[in-house]
């Protein structure tokens, strides 16, 4: 119950669970293991049988597929994380496990990074089982991969938020105006209660604003969406509370044309980053639905505009 539902391990501590835990238990008198226990004893035990498990797991898998992203804490502590993904043999499920994540003191460089994914294939024994690596772009990961003589696979989905990402660029001007709408209102108390009335007395799904958050894939288009649905009600509101921050009918036209552009890159990255089936044989067929060069033309004609 605490590994699967992210509790704290305090839990066993807290007064009124134990009361819960002798109701339902109808043991009085009945004692929690102690937070000591639970860590030191319960949950390691419970990893291992986990562990050995899933070691049996992968053993008999014939083939086995690493995704891997290596990144920095708020703390600036440095992990690498690495998922196996195989088909079980008799029920030929797809399955992605995590299989490792480490805290990564050393440079990230390429031969770095490369003796740190041969350990874990070493640890978990499938080093001769490898078919491909998924990766981001990033030069160094790249390299590791070339240096371990695996297959690369960069992530499309990466590479489509990178597309994109450029292509918005041009309206830096626009999105950054979009997000100091959307963190003023999930600021301010009264300006969001301003902002539900009036949806609501327009007659509106009462909808709140979306923050475009830089490593989340689509959340600009989201919170570009988001901006055009609740539009009336935002118009009202902000020329009452916030006058500087309206939207000029320009930007409004700007923001109703990208969205269209900018849906099936939503669409296929949601598609794409599919866990319960194959995603790398839709890539082609995805690929060929998308205007990768007009996203960025698209955009640049706007700078132009303004």
């Amino acid at each position: 119950m605490v590994g699967k539902g992210n509790h704290a391990l305090s839990i066993v501590e807290d007064s009124e669970f134990k009361n819960l835990i002798e109701m339902i238990t109808h043991c009085p008198g009945y004692k929690l293991p102690t937070r000591k226990s639970l860590s030191n004893s319960l949950l390691p035990n419970v990893y291992n049988e986990l562990k050995a498990k899933l070691h049996e797991e992968i053993r008999l898998a014939s083939a086995v597929c690493l995704s891997t992203d290596a990144w920095t804490s708020r703390a600036n502590q440095s992990y690498i994380a690495v998922t196996a993904h195989f088909v079980e043999p008799e029920k030929g499920i797809l399955k992605s496990h995590l299989i490792a994540c480490i805290e990564n003191a050393e440079r990230h460089t390429s031969d770095n990074l490369c003796a740190t994914l041969r350990k874990i294939m070493d640890e978990w024994e499938i080093s001769n089982k490898i078919t491909a690596v998924v990766s981001d772009n990033a030069a160094n990961i790249i390299g590791a991969i070339k240096i371990g003589q695996w297959r690369s696979v960069p992530c499309f989905a990466h590479t489509l938020n990178l597309i994109v990402q450029k292509g918005l660029q041009q309206l830096d001007s626009i999105k950054i105006k979009s997000k100091a709408i959307a963190e003023f209102f999930h600021r301010s108390a009264n300006g969001l209660q301003k902002l539900m009335e009036t949806q609501k007395q327009l007659n509106m799904p009462e909808l709140k604003l979306k923050i475009d958050v830089q490593t989340r894939w689509n959340s600009t288009y989201e919170m570009f969406d988001r901006l055009l649905k609740v539009k009336d009600a935002l118009n009202v509101v902000l020329s009452r509370l916030k006058p500087d921050l309206c939207m000029t009918h320009q930007e409004w036209a700007i923001i109703e044309e990208i969205v269209p552009v900018l849906k099936p890159f939503y669409e296929v990255s949601t598609e794409l980053s599919a866990e319960q089936n194959v995603t790398l044989s839709k890539v082609k067929v995805q690929y060929s639905t998308l205007d990768l060069k007009g996203v960025v033309s698209k955009m640049s004609m706007h700078t132009k505009a303004q």
